[in-house]
């Protein structure tokens, strides 16, 4: 059975047409559940998939994303101690010219949170590209918070300490920076609510500016589109909220979607089975008891909304 030690001739060399091909037949292999995902030097392949990343030849450099894409969907939070390593790369091309690069990092960053991490981890690494010197970086880092928000929800963030650097962006040289740090926080508003507002009054934004953003977030609090988590007192953020506060059986999307890879993996490896009721359950070397879960999976330009329904309250 292949192994990915096969594919590492094929990554780390220089020549386009062998990348080319290597792409192809790597991406059948990460696609196939049942592949072997045994490497014996790891650091070796991922290093030379950062390189793809980081080619001039943007097909290339697409491609790279795309099988580290696959690579983390495979290994889950196994990549963990990886993202470090590829999250400049990931960073660098956020700022890149073309679209369809910029689009394949974004999916990447979303696949760094999860499976292969938490939104906070990777949001702590990826403070910095705030005050990049590449205005297409700093845009997207924006986009990519929006993106965390609404797939993920507002209580995987510590929020206070990201809305700092957002407020400075208000004032960036570039327009596009400027609206789209607009647009960031009206979002986090949505999620958030009144200690979005209040925080802002603190962070020394000119008086005029102000007051368009206040208006703003009136629009969207009157457009009904508000979320269930934000907060109309501005007492707090909702990561400092504690889950006594939650109505019960309701759990984060977060968790949501690790129990998702979670199960996915189990059944991939023969730890799942359905029981006699139509429930899924594990067998007994599994700790994780499946109680009444049913999954509905939608895919969405190659990424799946997930929406998991409990009843039991003794899974968490």
């Amino acid at each position: 059975m292949a192994t990915l030690d096969d594919f590492t001739l094929g990554i780390t060399t220089s020549d386009t047409r062998k990348r080319v091909q290597t792409h192809s037949d790597l991406v059948s292999h990460l696609r196939d559940p049942y592949s072997s995902i045994h490497c014996i030097d790891i650091d070796e392949l991922i290093g030379g998939l950062v390189a793809w990343v980081n080619c001039s030849n943007y097909k290339i450099s697409i491609n790279g994303l795309e099988v580290l894409c696959l690579m983390v969907d495979r290994m889950g939070e196994d990549f963990k101690p990886h993202i470090s390593s590829v999250m400049v790369a990931v960073v660098d091309r956020l700022g890149d010219s073309k679209d369809q690069v910029r689009d394949q990092a974004q999916q990447l960053l979303l696949k760094l949170m999860m499976p292969g991490s938490s939104p906070q981890f990777v949001f702590e690494r990826l403070m910095g590209a705030f005050n990049h010197k590449l205005w297409h970086v700093r845009e997207g880092v924006l986009i990519c918070l929006q993106n965390t928000l609404n797939l993920y929800g507002a209580r995987c963030l510590s929020l206070n300490k990201i809305v700092p650097s957002i407020c400075k962006l208000i004032e960036d040289q570039n327009s596009q920076v400027r609206d789209e740090a607009v647009n960031t926080l009206c979002e986090i508003y949505r999620h958030v609510g009144e200690k979005v507002r209040q925080d802002m009054a603190k962070k020394g934004i000119p008086p005029q500016k102000l007051t368009q953003i206040y208006q703003r977030f009136d629009e969207v609090k009157a457009s009904g589109n508000m979320l269930a988590t934000a907060d109309f007192e501005g007492s707090l953020y909702p990561d400092e909220m504690t889950f006594s506060g939650l109505q019960e059986g309701v759990v984060t999307r977060i968790f949501a979607v690790k129990i998702y890879h979670l199960l996915i993996t189990s059944l991939q490896n023969h730890r799942a089975c359905y029981l006699s009721d139509g429930t899924l359950g594990t067998d007994s070397n599994n700790d994780i008891k499946w109680h009444n879960l049913s999954l509905m999976e939608h895919s969405t330009d190659k990424d799946y909304a997930i929406h998991v329904y409990y009843t039991h309250n003794d899974i968490l």
